[in-house]
């Protein structure tokens, strides 16, 4: 049947396994254990702490199994079966993956990444267990498991698609452990303790990002949450010695522009330090490995203030990211200059120094305001326009309009002093956290103004009302 494997393969994929568990049960258990955290615990009254536990680790054991297999003569024959499968045989010898990233396909690597794939399984993980701890081999593969996997890699090789997704833990972040479907295709997810203990275990990268004895934000401890997106992409089959250059990198700049855009969102939507992480690449496809990279602009300061997201917050910050969304997709001018805003803003949020917090939010509210108000060589006095058009938009009522308008009048002479070199004291420092604030205020308000389709803000008219 097209689209599936031979029956023979299948019973073959089965052999493996069932002889890589036999295998297992001879091994020294520290050969293929690590020590992974098991729950939360208290310390003391003021701090935290992990209780741990060796578990069996899936890629030492496939490793392990590997090497056994491949030093014993009737190997050779059990590989032939799967070689002989028109869908594998149809990739075996080539570079197979996507414009992110490539790989040489040879039967080893296929029957490695299946093992790994089997062992990562919450059944495979539960048979590895028995096997190693227990010493007892009388349980015969989980036939769910395997069933499952095999599908996968049915689908994986019939495909001329490729799924990918990207995830970053949110630092400096707290979050009930809910989900909130940002984008058809971009997710937030609240992650409790039980969660970031199964995502810790299983994953090779999360562990080395988030040690379990790390520094301040570097350890389990401060998992909360993350973002994740999912891309589908063409699958590319190059043949061996014709392989051209790998596209550059499209699928990643588009994920790390969405996880970007959740991010700019959060900040625009409420105060706190909250930053992406490390970066995750992974893909149930056995053409890919998974990939870990860093972002020169993330991390987050251990001096901000911790973000926080209620249920309350979950639709605005939906209609957030849509607006961000909307107003990438336009090249009008007005657009443009909204968007550097909101890039400012949400950089401020995370400048240790109060005094480039300070730099970021006036650029962002000149962008904001200023860019649309008129022509540029007879805007006149830049401090005064810029005031009091923060203050007739933002203002309901006089004395609002008074305090907006010597708040924002009072930053721009905290830039000025800035610029040349001065420091700030803590009253002035107080006042960049208020101006940030009122800066977020007019970026949400015209953002909003965008999604509605509605007409750029005629500033000079505005102070006339």
């Amino acid at each position: 049947m097209p689209g599936t494997f031979a029956k023979g393969t299948v019973e073959t994929f089965r052999l493996l396994v069932d002889r890589s568990l036999e295998h297992l049960v001879n091994l020294d258990k520290s050969m293929v254990s690590l020590r992974t955290p098991d729950r939360i615990v208290s310390l003391s009254a003021s701090s935290i702490g992990w209780d741990s536990e060796i578990e069996p680790d899936p890629a030492a054991a496939a490793s392990q199994c590997w090497l056994m297999l491949n030093g014993q003569s009737d190997f050779a024959e059990l590989k032939k079966d799967i070689e002989a499968d028109p869908l594998i045989a149809s990739h075996l010898g080539n570079t197979v993956g996507t414009e992110l990233q490539t790989e040489h396909i040879s039967l080893e690597k296929v029957l490695n990444r299946f093992l790994l794939d089997y062992f990562k399984s919450e059944q495979g993980r539960a048979a590895l267990a028995h096997v190693v701890f227990d010493k007892n081999r009388s349980a015969v593969p989980e036939e769910a498991a395997l069933s499952k996997i095999v599908s996968q890699y049915e689908r994986a090789f019939d495909s001329d698609r490729v799924s990918v997704e990207f995830f970053t833990i949110l630092e400096g972040f707290r979050m009930e452990p809910l989900q909130v479907q940002l984008e058809s295709n971009l997710l937030l997810e609240g992650l409790d303790t039980k969660a970031v203990v199964a995502l810790w275990n299983s994953d090779k990268g999360v562990r080395e990002s988030f040690p379990l004895w790390g520094f301040y934000n570097k350890s389990p401890q401060q998992i909360h949450g993350r973002l994740k997106v999912h891309i589908e992409t063409q699958k590319l089959v190059f043949s061996t010695g014709s392989q051209p250059e790998p596209t550059p990198k499209s699928v990643e700049i588009e994920a790390i522009n969405s996880l970007a855009l959740a991010t700019d969102a959060l900040r625009l939507l409420k105060p706190g330090a909250v930053s992406m992480g490390p970066i995750f690449a992974r893909s149930n496809s056995p053409f890919l490995c998974p990939r870990t990279f860093f972002l020169p602009w993330v991390g987050s300061s251990p001096y901000g203030e911790p973000y926080s997201l209620d249920t309350a917050d979950f639709e605005p910050l939906t209609s957030v990211v849509s607006a961000i969304r909307s107003a990438r997709q336009t090249s009008k001018k007005q657009q443009k200059a909204l968007l550097l805003a909101v890039d400012r803003i949400s950089r401020s949020s995370v400048r240790i120094r109060k005094e480039d917090a300070l730099l970021d939010v006036m650029i962002a509210l000149e962008a904001l305001v200023l860019s649309g108000a008129g022509d540029p060589t007879i805007r006149g006095e830049l401090r005064f326009r810029l005031s009091l058009y923060v203050a007739r938009f933002l203002a309901r009522n006089r004395g609002e309009r008074e305090r907006l308008y010597k708040l924002v009048r009072k930053a721009y002479d905290l830039r000025s002093k800035v610029v040349h070199g001065d420091t700030l004291d803590e009253q002035e420092k107080a006042t960049v956290i208020e101006v940030v604030n009122v800066a977020r205020q007019v970026a949400l308000a015209l953002l909003k103004r965008t999604s509605a389709n509605e007409p750029p803000i005629n500033w000079d008219s505005l102070t006339l009302q």
